[in-house]
């Protein structure tokens, strides 16, 4: 069984982190009025992806630390 460090699995975390707060910025920008009709639909594909992508990469990292007890004895089983 291998062993990770808390700090190989972070990076998810903080770079899901950031794709989120960059897609509620770019959701802001195609607010703007003054943007033509591709610019803002170009930005709103943008969000959907960094969004999305942000969400999957922090749900990965928090669903990869949950351990159902059986696995959690079956695992322990090999290091005595």
């Amino acid at each position: 069984m291998r062993n990770f460090r808390r700090a190989d699995t972070t990076w998810r975390m903080w770079v899901g982190l950031v794709l989120s707060v960059v897609g509620i910025g770019l959701y802001g920008v195609a607010g703007e009025e003054a943007l033509e009709w591709w610019t803002v639909t170009a930005t709103y594909a943008g969000c959907l992806l960094a969004c999305s992508s942000g969400l999957c990469l922090i749900c990965n990292d928090l669903f990869e630390n949950l351990v159902l007890p059986q696995e959690r004895l079956t695992k322990s089983e090999g290091n005595f």
